[in-house]
């Protein structure tokens, strides 16, 4: 569920309706709080449920919905490259409350166009993480982890 949205500035930009339930599965925030649900509960979620297609990107197998979720838990952050909407890019990092559930999460989207993978590396996925920490300790969560700093 989107609760805010800031447009940028130039000709090329992402809509983004506030609130709509969208597939978790398919986008970046989605995946970024899903991999770090607890064990159980990520169970609960993925089992028994059918992972739609959106587009031929979207992985539609559990095992390798997992296996992205693990790889997600390792580096902080998620990446939904064309999954939900052709053409669409986004990066999306957990925010945690002070017990370490993620509970919310921030997401930078853009047109495939305009996202190199140079500028995803030095700039954004750096900004995403900086901004989602932020928050993250401003909601008193303490991070441990020198991967999450």
């Amino acid at each position: 569920m989107y609760i805010a949205w800031i447009a940028a500035r130039g000709v090329s930009t992402v809509n983004v309706t506030i609130s709509p339930r969208l597939p978790a599965h398919a986008i970046a925030i989605g995946k970024s709080l899903l991999a770090f649900q607890p064990k159980e509960r990520l169970n609960e979620i993925l089992f028994g449920t059918e992972l739609q297609p959106y587009t031929a990107q979207t992985k539609t197998q559990i095992l390798k919905l997992q296996q992205e979720l693990n790889e997600i838990r390792e580096r902080g952050y998620a990446v939904s490259n064309e999954e939900f909407e052709s053409g669409i890019h986004s990066i999306a990092a957990p925010i945690f409350d002070r017990d370490g559930a993620a509970i919310a999460a921030v997401n930078i989207a853009a047109p495939v166009a305009t996202f190199t993978e140079e500028f995803i590396k030095q700039t954004v996925i750096p900004a995403v993480r900086n901004v989602a920490n932020e928050i993250s300790v401003f909601s008193g969560y303490r991070f441990t982890n020198s991967i999450n700093c």
